[in-house]
């Protein structure tokens, strides 16, 4: 349940929501800011109108205006823009997720099936799109499963048409809620976390991200926190533990903030330690990996979890502490492994410092005395055989 690219290489998704890229002027200076961090993907409105007293204004990419549209015609200008966007996000390595529908009057808009002025907007999208190389997949809509039978009937013509058959998908509510999950037509899950760090690390966090996996589809945390509104996810400590989580769960994430959304060079709590994150997984091969479900032993259980991914040659154990400046004592955990030798490295996700390494064995479990460290701690084994 992972994303590969053409030649077979497998792609570690990390990205952030950017929902006005292709109107704010500082569109140039994000992408680069994105690239930077470490982040590979930005989720964008093709069309996006909200926030209009914003520089730059709004993404229009129809006649008239947002409040007069004429669908049967298209604002080119914008369209031009957008590929110089697009072509600049990808020169830097940069993947583009768009999503078709964001607005909210598309959803008060009558379910015509067919609806040929939208079909228009798709045919235009998938050629003037399609062949990019660095276009992700296809959200039909943020967070709206309202329209079951039209969002059923767009994502069949976007896998119909799309030549290069990228993945469909559409979000739902902003705490959890599953997208058409058995849906065939749906490829992937794309869950929405619009919460605060005062969600339990374990008992929702965690909870969620191997509760999504049951539907036996690749799990995208489309959005994960956010400093604004409501949301006050800012605890950066916090932050980065909930997507290490995610990730040792078997999931993707997407690094959501008030500065992206409104595309801003503003970094959030936690954006900081985005690198360290990024740079550790891609020196693993997370894909030949299954997330360990039951709980693994550790001294202080209620205020300490382990966490692991593990296969026959090798596993990722991360631990941490579920309160924020916790000083976490020396201790041991019991992981399961085939019978052999190891090479034992720690991981500071707060530093991206490695420390190590050392050699341990296994009889069938291997036995790790874990140094003290605070808030969280990564440990990578790998076979030393031969």
């Amino acid at each position: 349940m992972h994303f590969v690219h053409d030649d077979g290489t497998h792609v570690f998704l990390a990205g952030k929501t950017a929902w006005r890229l292709g109107c704010s002027p500082y569109w140039r200076e994000f992408i680069d800011q994105a690239s930077t961090q470490r982040m590979n993907v930005l989720r964008v409105g093709v069309e996006w109108t909200g926030w209009p007293d914003l520089a730059g204004g709004v993404c229009w990419v129809w006649g008239g205006t947002p409040k007069s549209p004429d669908f049967s015609r298209f604002n080119l200008s914008q369209w031009r823009h957008w590929d110089e966007v697009l072509i600049y996000a990808f020169e830097r390595g940069v993947l583009i997720e768009p999503c078709v529908f964001t607005n909210t009057s598309f959803r008060r808009r009558p379910a015509q099936i067919p609806d040929q002025e939208m079909e228009l907007y798709w045919d235009y999208l998938l050629a003037r799109w399609g062949a990019y190389p660095g276009i992700l997949l296809w959200e039909l809509y943020n967070e709206f499963t309202g329209k079951p039978d039209f969002q059923a009937y767009m994502a069949r013509y976007f896998h119909e048409h799309d030549v290069y058959r990228r993945l469909v998908t559409t979000s739902a509510g902003p705490i959890g809620e599953e997208p058409f999950p058995d849906e065939g037509w749906n490829d992937i899950l794309a869950p929405h976390y619009c919460v605060g760090s005062w969600m339990h690390l374990d008992a929702f966090y965690r909870h969620y991200a191997l509760h999504h996996r049951r539907h036996g589809k690749p799990v995208y945390i489309d959005e994960t926190g956010r400093v604004g509104g409501m949301q006050h996810n800012n605890d950066g400590e916090h932050r980065r533990k909930q997507y290490w989580i995610w990730v040792v769960s078997g999931d993707y994430c997407n690094y959501h903030s008030r500065g992206g959304c409104h595309v801003t060079l503003k970094g959030e709590p936690g954006e900081q330690y985005w690198p360290h994150y990024v740079a550790f997984w891609h020196e693993t091969e997370w894909w030949r990996m299954t997330p360990v479900t039951d709980p693994i032993a550790y001294p202080s259980r209620s205020q300490v979890r382990a966490y692991a991914l593990t296969a026959p040659n090798s596993a990722i154990v991360y631990l941490c502490s579920m309160d924020t400046g916790l000083e976490v004592p020396a201790g041991q955990i019991t992981l399961p492994m085939r019978p052999g030798r190891y090479r034992c490295m720690w991981y500071n996700p707060s530093t991206g410092n490695y420390a190590g390494p050392e050699d341990v064995s296994s009889d069938g479990s291997v036995y790790l005395s874990v140094p003290a460290f605070r808030d969280d701690l990564a440990i990578r084994l790998d076979s030393s055989a031969g």
